[in-house]
């Protein structure tokens, strides 16, 4: 219906709100941008000059400084073209830095072969310790007394108080005979006599009793 004396209906009213209220449609979507032309790779930054060369870390004061012994170094695009830095070798005659000395190795311990001493053996065969050694070697200093005995007599007091210078004492024992060797007033042999370099001596003809070490050590 149409609208009389300028004034909207309530139906026209409602369909202009419905139409304000509706959703507008969207924009055609726009067409998608051409890919991205690939950038050109950026050229390697070119070092100056009086920077080619140069050891890295190396101040620039010292760039244009050469070693003496050193080789020349290469400088614009043949040092760009070097796979590695040449590194400083100090020329001969040069000190070198100081090495830690390696460690001295340790002395082999030497080996010495000890053997104990020979003990001496007994009679027996029994061997001595080493302080049965040190007291056999004692007794063995023991001084002894040895005497020889031509013969015996008995006279009675009055024919002792007779003896005068030349007096004659018979023995029982017969011209030839042994005579006894005692030792600390024992008879261990019998020998003959006979004269050394203007001495008597003896010469033992035989053995009648070896004593043994205890024995001649009690003697009296």
């Amino acid at each position: 219906p149409e609208p009389s004396g300028g004034k909207l209906s309530q139906e026209e009213i409602e369909k202009l709100m419905a139409q304000q209220s509706a959703p507008q449609p969207a924009p055609p979507a726009a067409q998608p941008a051409a890919a991205a032309q690939p950038q050109p790779a950026a050229a390697p930054q070119q070092m100056p000059p009086q920077m080619a060369g140069q050891a890295p870390g190396m101040p620039p004061q010292m760039a244009g400084m050469q070693m003496p012994g050193m080789p020349p170094m290469p400088a614009g695009a043949d040092a760009a073209q070097m796979p590695y830095p040449y590194y400083y070798m100090p020329p001969y005659g040069w000190p070198y830095p100081p090495q830690q000395p390696a460690a001295p190795e340790p002395p082999e311990p030497k080996v010495i072969s000890t053997q104990p001493p020979a003990m001496p053996k007994l009679a027996n065969g029994e061997t001595l310790g080493e302080d049965q050694a040190q007291n056999l070697d004692l007794i063995m200093g023991v001084p002894l007394e040895v005497t020889v005995e031509i013969g015996r007599t008995r006279k009675k007091v009055q024919d002792i108080l007779a003896f005068s210078k030349g007096s004659l004492v018979v023995l029982d024992k017969l011209a030839g005979d042994q005579v006894d060797l005692f030792v600390n007033g024992k008879c261990i042999a019998r020998g003959e006599v006979v004269v050394i370099d203007d001495n008597f001596g003896i010469r033992i003809g035989e053995i009648l009793n070896k004593p043994e070490i205890e024995d001649m050590v009690s003697f009296k």
